[in-house]
C-alpha cells in the first residue's frame, strides 16, 4: 500500500450486499471503499458528510489489454457527486491465450504475468515522486499472493477526465514526440540513481530479449495471412531472431556503458496526452502509464517504440532526429547541473536508437500480428486497421535505410527457424 490512514464508517444509504464484487476479480464494493477510504482525499471528505449509494464498473481497454483487466469504477454519493478510479487486475495468460489460439499452446507459467503485475508495484513505490515525468496519482498498490488469496491490485486515478489515449490508428505530433523525449531523459536520469538501479538492473527477464518461439511463431505465420503487410515481411526476417534483440537491446548498450531502466511498453494506450475543450488532443504528454514490462537495456527503446507504433511516416521523416536530439540534449542539461556528462556520447546514442528503430520496426510486425489476431477471435472488424499495416510498411521501408549504415548481415543467419 502506497498511502496508510485512518480508515471511515462507509454508510450505503442503499445497501449493498458485501459479497458484491466487480465481476470474477475478487474485489468487492466494501473492499474497494475500505480502501479508498484510507487513501483517496476527495472520498474521506465526501464520506464525512454524504453516503455512498451506488457503484457501478465499466471494463475498459479489453481489445488492447493482454496483461491486466482494468476497471473504470464510479461510486456515486448521496449529495449527487462521484469519485471515479481505475482499478487493475492481473491477467493470466492473457498473451498465450491470443498467440495459441490456432493449435500453437503452452502451459502458462502464472509467474509470468504475476511478476510483471508486482513491477509495477514496485514501480510506483520507488518513483512517484519523479518530477518532468508525468505519472497517474496511484492510491493502493497491491502484489499477487495466491497463496493468501491475494490477486494483485491497483487503485489509480482515472486520467479519462482530462486525458486519452492516441489510440493505435491516430498518429501523433512532432509536438508529442518532443514531449515524450524529455520525459524519457528525466526518468532515465532519476533511475541512474544507486538506490533505483539495484532494482532495475534485476529485471532480466521481458518479452523484448526472451524472443519467446511460443510467441513468435505463431503471431509471425498470421503475420503472412495480412494482405497489407506479408510483402514487407522480407525486410523484417533477418531481425526476427532472439540474437539481434539481444545485441540491440542489450550487447551494444552494455558496451557503450549505456544499459538503463525501460519503460517497455511506450505504444500510444500508454501515453495520455491532454484534451482541450472541444475533445481533440493537445500535445500535453499527462501521464505515461502501464509499467509492467520496466526492463533494463536501451535507453533509445521506449522512444523507438513509440515512433515506430504511433508516428506515421509523414511526422516520422521531419521528427525522427530532433526526437532524438532533443532526448540527449535534455540528458546532457540533467547530468550538467551535477558537473557530469551522460554515459554514453551523441553517435553512441544515435547508434543505438537506430538499432532499435529497425528492433522495432521489424518487431511492429508481429505487434501488429497480434492486434489483428485478437480482432479475429473477437469477431471484430476494424475499419482502421489499414492505418496500422501502412504505418508499419513504411517502417520497414525506413527500416532498411537504416540496416545500410550498419553491418548487419551476419544476423539473418539465425532466422532459419523460419525455414523450418
Amino acid at each position: 500500500m502506497l498511502v496508510e490512514a485512518n480508515g471511515y464508517a462507509i454508510g450505503f444509504e442503499n445497501a449493498q450486499p458485501e459479497e458484491k464484487a466487480i465481476d470474477d476479480t475478487g474485489l468487492t464494493f466494501t473492499r474497494l471503499t475500505d480502501l479508498l477510504s484510507k487513501t483517496h482525499q476527495r472520498f474521506q471528505k465526501l464520506c464525512e458528510k454524504s453516503n455512498v449509494v451506488d457503484i457501478t464498473y465499466t471494463r475498459i481497454g479489453v481489445t488492447t489489454g493482454f496483461l491486466s483487466k482494468i476497471y473504470n469504477v464510479v461510486i456515486g454519493f448521496s449529495n449527487g457527486q462521484n469519485v471515479s478510479v481505475i482499478a487493475k487486475i492481473p491477467l493470466v495468460g492473457g498473451i498465450d491465450s491470443i498467440c495459441g489460439a490456432d493449435g500453437e499452446t503452452r502451459d502458462s507459467p502464472p509467474g509470468e504475468t504475476l511478476d510483471a503485475h508486482s513491477i509495477e508495484c514496485d514501480f510506483y513505490d520507488q518513483f512517484l515522486y519523479m518530477r518532468n515525468v508525468p505519472l497517474p496519482d496511484v492510491y493502493y498498490t497491491e502484489k499477487t499472493n495466491l497463496a493468501n488469496g491475494e490477486k494483485g491490485l491497483i487503485l489509480m486515478e482515472n486520467l479519462a477526465t482530462r486525458s486519452g489515449a492516441l489510440g493505435f490508428y491516430r498518429s501523433a505530433t512532432e509536438e508529442q514526440c518532443y514531449q515524450l523525449a524529455k520525459a524519457v531523459a528525466n526518468f532515465q536520469f532519476c533511475a541512474a540513481a544507486p538506490r533505483h538501479k539495484e532494482w532495475w538492473m534485476q529485471l532480466h527477464a521481458n518479452i523484448h530479449t526472451d524472443f519467446d518461439m511460443n510467441l513468435v511463431k505463431p503471431l509471425w505465420e498470421f503475420a503472412r495471412t495480412i494482405d497489407d503487410l506479408k510483402d514487407f515481411l522480407e525486410i523484417a526476417k533477418p531481425f526476427q531472431n532472439k540474437e539481434f534483440c539481444l545485441y540491440s537491446l542489450r550487447e551494444k548498450p552494455e558496451e557503450y556503458n549505456a544499459t538503463t531502466m525501460c519503460h517497455g511498453d511506450c505504444q500510444p494506450n500508454n501515453l495520455m496526452f491532454g484534451l482541450k475543450k472541444d475533445g481533440s488532443f493537445s500535445n500535453e504528454l499527462v501521464s505515461i502509464i502501464d509499467w509492467q514490462l520496466v526492463f533494463h537495456g536501451s535507453p533509445a527503446f521506449d522512444m523507438a517504440r513509440f515512433i515506430c507504433l504511433c508516428v506515421d511516416a509523414e511526422v516520422r521523416e521531419k521528427a525522427e532526429t530532433k526526437f532524438y536530439d532533443l532526448y540527449y540534449k535534455t540528458l546532457s542539461d540533467l547530468y550538467a547541473k551535477s558537473c557530469h556528462k551522460p554515459p554514453f556520447t551523441y553517435q553512441q546514442g544515435l547508434e543505438l536508437f537506430h538499432l532499435a528503430l529497425i528492433h522495432q520496426d521489424t518487431q511492429a510486425c508481429l505487434y501488429v500480428s497480434m492486434i489483428a489476431l485478437q480482432h479475429k477471435q473477437n469477431n471484430y472488424v476494424e475499419p482502421k486497421f489499414a492505418v496500422l499495416t501502412k504505418r508499419t510498411r513504411q517502417g520497414l521501408i525506413r527500416t532498411k535505410e537504416l540496416i545500410k549504415l550498419y553491418d548487419l548481415e551476419r544476423f539473418a543467419q539465425f532466422s532459419g527457424w523460419m525455414e523450418e
